[in-house]
């Protein structure tokens, strides 16, 4: 259900599987998201019981990371990930998300310099994600435009709300307003509807506030949060 922007099923399948039977599995998945949803609370109290249940269960200690990230705590967030991931055996999956808290943590020149990492080793979706990302951080204008003009990476990041994210981010941090419409737009149609993160937290996102179409995605994130009060 996630993955079709149904967070509210999901959640509430997975609230009722930590009833039956709590794994760290289905403490993570609810901690990453409940953050996504906004109910914040709820997600640090999942994700640090996640960490206690089953602390070598790598996705465990990702979601701890994540929530800190969602709450503001982006040095927190890049600490925690650090210390727990394994960016040599761990795979590019695990540099990625380094990647990306680095740059939440204000450090780009580590961030980019990780994301190169991704883009070397070919990664499936990581690859041309991270190429994309990269070459907006590093501010190449030129090479971001000709990236996000790649069917395929449109394609991959159109199937995914953290992707789309992060692409809108990435886009409002150089400028490129309407990329950044679109792809957040997308995420929160997915499913991502934090709106206090997007409007609040997101140092990336602060030259699209202010914005007309930015603050109507902001009520349209707020009515869909709405339904997980039901």
């Amino acid at each position: 259900e996630a993955r079709r922007g149904d967070l509210v099923r999901a959640i509430r399948d997975l609230r009722r599987a930590d009833e039956l039977q709590v794994t760290g599995d289905t403490l993570w998945y609810l901690g990453w998201l409940c953050a996504e949803a906004g109910k914040m609370a709820e997600a640090r109290r999942y994700a640090t019981e996640a960490v206690s249940v089953d602390p070598l269960l790598w996705f465990c200690r990702w979601s701890h990371a994540f929530v800190a990230l969602l709450d503001g705590e982006f040095e927190t967030a890049r600490t925690r990930w650090r210390d727990a991931a394994d960016v040599k055996s761990g795979g590019p999956t695990h540099v990625f998300f380094l990647a990306i808290f680095a740059a939440y943590a204000g450090r780009m020149d580590e961030a980019c310099d990780l994301f190169g990492q991704v883009a070397a080793a070919g990664a499936s979706a990581l690859s041309p994600v991270s190429v994309a990302i990269m070459a907006l951080f590093r501010r190449d204008t030129d090479a971001a435009a000709e990236l996000l003009s790649s069917q395929p990476l449109r394609d991959i990041a159109r199937l995914d709300k953290e992707f789309s994210w992060w692409l809108a981010a990435a886009c409002s941090y150089v400028g490129k307003t309407d990329e950044a419409l679109h792809w957040l737009a997308n995420s929160i149609d997915l499913g991502f509807v934090n709106h206090h993160f997007f409007s609040q937290i997101d140092p990336f996102l602060a030259a699209l506030r202010g914005d007309a179409r930015f603050e109507a995605l902001m009520e349209h994130a707020r009515e869909k949060q709405r339904a997980f009060e039901l």
